[in-house]
């Protein structure tokens, strides 16, 4: 019964062991997980095994330890920047700009990709980082192509799609030789070069000076038409006072005569004495000199009141 708990035990100890080291790409057993890749590569110059062993699906596999080493590649889908991708745009703009991205790649064939860049060393992270470096120089040129076709307003519009996905076609093309694909293109700035943007903000200023100067043209004309129409209906108002006022004066005298004319008819004597009062009070004050003859009608009141004295 002890020997049997010892084998037992050595059993789980062994197991425990190989899956440690199998953790760790160091044993026997080889172990893949998901969203990995790895390659089984001699170690040693033997005459088979020349072609290393792929394994890209979870599972695992053997190998002889010592003689094979194994790579572990991501085979996540990974992302890499592309920053200041100076673009000339097409006509009526032809201004340049620059542009951001990011590449959204993954490993599509292990094999491939070890012959392409395995000369960056073993080491996962230098490999990754060549493939990153190509990538993104030869997408530098595609993307710098493909937008030179288009408009900016194109690049804002709803064709920003339709020029991604173009550079994603043209990007599988060129990389199916190195075992990488390319899943995606995001733009993530469009923007005019320092140069370039000075000549908008002129052109914006330019334009603005314009709009600007057109209200002002049209407040003025406005303006001047509403005080011609003021003015047109002030001349209307003075004048339709002024003939209202005449109209008014005209009855007012015509009714003052028709009074004084009444007047006269029913005192003919005493009309007149009330006109030479009016005569004399407009006529005389108490700084009035009048040289005038005594037998003068204007004094006839006078000497009748001096006749009636005597």
């Amino acid at each position: 019964m002890k020997k049997m708990g010892m084998i037992l035990a050595v059993w789980v100890a062994l197991c425990a062991g190989l899956g440690w080291l199998a953790e760790r790409d160091q044993g026997p057993i080889v172990l893949n997980h998901e969203g990995e890749s790895k390659l089984i590569l001699r170690s040693v110059n033997l005459p088979f095994g020349k072609t290393p062993r792929i394994l890209d699906k979870p599972g695992w596999s053997l190998r002889l330890p010592g003689l094979t080493q194994v790579l572990t590649l991501d085979a996540r889908v990974r992302h890499v920047p592309v920053s200041s991708i100076s673009v000339t745009v097409k006509p009526p703009e032809s201004d340049v700009f620059e542009v951001d991205c990011a590449l959204l790649w993954r490993i599509e064939d292990p094999a491939r990709f070890y012959d392409t860049f395995g000369a960056a060393g073993e080491d996962p992270d230098a490999l990754l980082a060549a493939a990153e470096g190509r990538l993104s120089t030869d997408i530098h040129d595609i993307v710098s192509s493909e937008i030179s076709r288009h408009t900016f307003a194109d690049l804002l519009g709803d064709d920003r799609e339709s020029i991604a996905q173009a550079i994603v076609a043209r990007g599988q093309e060129m990389e199916a030789r190195t075992g990488v694909r390319l899943v995606a293109v995001l733009f993530s700035r469009i923007q005019e070069s320092s140069a370039a943007r000075e000549v908008v903000y002129q052109r914006m200023r330019s334009y603005q000076a314009q709009v600007a100067a057109d209200f002002r043209a049209q407040a003025t004309s406005e303006s001047e038409q509403i005080h011609a129409k003021a003015d047109a209906g002030l001349r209307r108002t003075v004048a339709e006072t002024e003939k209202q006022t005449s109209l008014s004066k005209a009855a007012a005298d015509a009714e003052a005569a028709r009074i004084y004319a009444e007047a006269y008819e029913q005192d003919r004597e005493f009309f007149r004495f009330l006109r030479s009062l009016e005569a004399y009070r407009k006529a005389l004050d108490a700084n009035t000199t009048i040289m005038i003859s005594p037998d003068n009608t204007f004094f006839d009141y006078f000497n009748s009141d001096a006749k009636r004295s005597k």
